[in-house]
């Protein structure tokens, strides 16, 4: 009989008290003093304890295709753990054998299947399912138990953030802005891809980059935008265990009802009114089931009240995007002109701030002195950098001309010119410090009129304003808009 030697291990500690060597040794002098032919050994190193479906152990595969082939009549291994612990290989390799495809021998005596020994292999299907299940169990309820006490049990912490010891910290580099960025962007109107794609342009480093994961793809996916959208994590909350594996051999995620959600446990990236007011915009989008290809000042925010279909815009007129395809079979909705539909909103908007509740207003005033604020501080962090290489700049130069490099003419030069930016950047790094000195004096309870009358007189339509305020805008079939507010 031509055999296989199966040999294998999974940790450092395996390796030392069982190793490879001496499974290998065991299994050949059995082979010899029962006169088999070896035909190959087979092994894998470091397998690890995954016992999913498609854990990847080469060696393996490479035994039973050899075996389902008919190179060999019967694997030897010095035990049935060296096999697998996984129930379904395990249930797969016993068809094989009552098949009569294959035999299995270990030399710890529980299976000899050349002598109709193989009742204990199904025992040690029962036993290892059972053990895989308990175990799985008990790290089910430790994750859950660490999840209520507010601990992230993540592999990975989200984009912007950090852990230490199951706490989220804000990350001290650009991802923190960037997840200000993608929601700012979304806010404004841009769609997943586009946000994507821009960030994919200009080089920012991917979730799987920045967790240092192997193969990491520097290309930003639209899927991956849309999770970050949707992730409460940046809020401050905690949402965890929303997909659970099937069960011990198959590790295909579900999803989870009884998902686990601790608020307040680590510091907010984005607002909550911001956080929301993006949700609200992905479930108004999802109402259309296409978008008209060409983006416009209202896109993603107005539709044919008719059809449903998105209202696009054609020749300073906003038409039905479905009338503008099929005719008017298909809608009869009328259009109206983009500089009277714009100056209606206009007027409206003044109007809604005017005489609009305090509170939504004042979360309004709160975001954009914030959003502001955090701009300057990002600017005059950078106008800092700025001093400090131009001061470099100029000791270098002085050490230059000292040991002889450059003479006192250029030396001269260098520093006037140094001289210079610095003061144009110290004017700027003033200007800046001045302005958030008065924000920090900004008192909103106290300065609400005038700061809302300021607003009133400086309305003009973008993408951030009409989202912040307007939910949906459809078109009746007259022509005429319905405005719906988010207030």
């Amino acid at each position: 009989m031509k055999a296989g030697i199966y040999i294998r291990v999974s940790t450092d500690k395996e390796l030392q008290e069982s190793s490879l060597e001496y499974q290998e040794a065991c299994c050949s002098d059995f082979i010899k003093g029962n006169n088999f032919e070896l035909y190959n050994t087979y092994k894998d190193v470091f397998t690890g304890t995954k016992t999913g479906k498609y854990n990847k152990r080469p060696g393996y595969k490479n035994l039973i295709n050899d075996a389902i082939e008919g190179k060999i009549d019967v694997i030897i291994a010095k035990d049935l753990s060296r096999i697998s612990r996984n129930t379904f290989e395990l249930e797969k390799l016993r068809d094989l054998i009552l098949s009569g495809k294959i035999h299995l021998i270990t030399l710890e005596g529980a299976v000899d299947s050349t002598k109709g020994n193989i009742h204990y292999l199904s025992t040690y299907i029962l036993i290892y399912s059972e053990e895989a299940r308990m175990i799985r169990v008990r790290v089910e309820q430790s994750k859950k138990t660490m999840a209520k006490n507010g601990l992230f049990i993540g592999s990975i912490a989200p984009y912007g953030y950090y852990c230490v010891k199951g706490k989220l910290y804000v990350r001290n580099d650009e991802s923190p802005k960037i997840i200000q960025y993608i929601f700012d962007s979304f806010v404004s109107g841009k769609s997943a891809e586009s946000i994507a794609k821009e960030l994919t342009e200009n080089n920012i480093a991917t979730p799987s980059q920045l967790s240092n994961k192997k193969g990491a793809s520097s290309k930003w996916q639209a899927s991956t935008i849309r999770k970050i959208l949707k992730n409460e994590h940046y809020i401050g909350n905690l949402v965890q265990g929303k997909t659970k594996s099937i069960n011990s051999t198959n590790k295909s995620r579900v999803e989870n009802s009884n998902y686990i959600i601790v608020e307040n446990t680590h510091e907010a990236i984005i607002s909550k009114e911001q956080f929301n007011l993006v949700k609200d915009i992905i479930n108004s989008r999802k109402s259309s089931s296409k978008v008209s290809r060409k983006t416009h000042l209202l896109s993603n925010l107005i539709y044919c009240e008719t059809c449903g279909k998105a209202i696009s815009l054609r020749n300073k007129d906003y038409i039905c995007s479905g009338r503008l395809k099929y005719g008017k079979k298909m809608c009869c909705t009328e259009k109206i002109k983009q500089i009277d539909l714009l100056n209606l909103l206009t007027e409206n908007i003044i109007d809604k701030i005017d005489n609009s509740d305090s509170d939504f207003l004042l979360n309004y005033i709160e975001e954009r002195l914030n959003k502001n604020i955090s701009k300057y501080k990002s600017t005059l962090n950078n106008l800092h950098m700025k001093k400090n290489k131009l001061e470099n700049r100029k000791k270098e130069a002085l050490n230059m001309h000292l040991d002889g490099c450059i003479s006192r003419d250029k030396y001269n030069i260098v520093v006037n010119e140094s001289d210079n930016d610095i003061n144009d950047t110290l004017k700027n790094i003033h200007s800046i410090e001045s302005m958030l000195s008065v924000k920090d004096k900004i008192d909103l309870s106290r300065d609400f009129d005038l700061l809302k009358s300021r607003i009133i007189k400086s309305v003009s339509l973008n993408p951030q304003i009409l989202n912040y305020f307007i939910k949906r805008i459809e078109i009746t079939n007259l022509g005429v808009p319905k405005i719906y507010y988010r207030f």
